[in-house]
């Protein structure tokens, strides 16, 4: 009973992770993510941790500081690529700081913000929700790499997620 009770008054911890934000720095679905966790963490019902990493992401609007949101970010200036080794120091980087939000406040969503998720944050989180926002490759078929890759992703990503 006491179980219950608990989980019932604890906050849902959401995780969003930085995948978004190394292709599209701002606008579209970096505008979405962004808003997404900030309507979340306002809820006061949700914890939020937005990592943008070590990426190049302006942020379309101004992020106000909130009880229950955590943004995580090293700006990168963007006339610098990413490289192998940083992307490798992104990635430890990400895996830490769910690490971290999870020992804190315990049982955790992971939202990847890309269809590319992480799958030892999928495998370590308590759940993975998956946002379909750009079915452009699917309205306009076309025969380029990036659209058929991307479309693998996303078949990857919505069976192996719970929302």
């Amino acid at each position: 009973m006491e179980r219950a009770v608990k989980s019932r008054l604890s906050k849902l911890n959401i995780f969003f992770d930085d995948s978004i934000f190394h292709i599209q720095p701002v606008g579209g679905i970096s505008r979405y993510v962004t808003n997404l966790a900030l309507a979340l963490a306002a809820t006061d019902q949700c914890r939020v941790t937005l990592f943008a990493g070590w990426s190049a992401a302006r942020f379309s609007l101004p992020l106000r500081k909130q009880r229950n949101l955590r943004i995580i970010h090293l700006p990168r200036p963007p006339t610098w690529r990413i490289n192998t080794l940083a992307a490798s120091i992104s990635l430890a980087w990400r895996r830490l700081a769910f690490r971290s939000a999870f020992r804190r406040h315990g049982e955790s969503i992971y939202h990847p913000t890309f269809y590319a998720h992480d799958p030892v944050i999928a495998r370590h989180a308590n759940g993975m929700v998956v946002t379909f926002h750009d079915m452009i490759a699917e309205l306009f078929p076309e025969d380029s790499e990036r659209a058929i890759k991307h479309l693998r992703q996303k078949v990857v990503a919505s069976r192996e997620a719970n929302a």
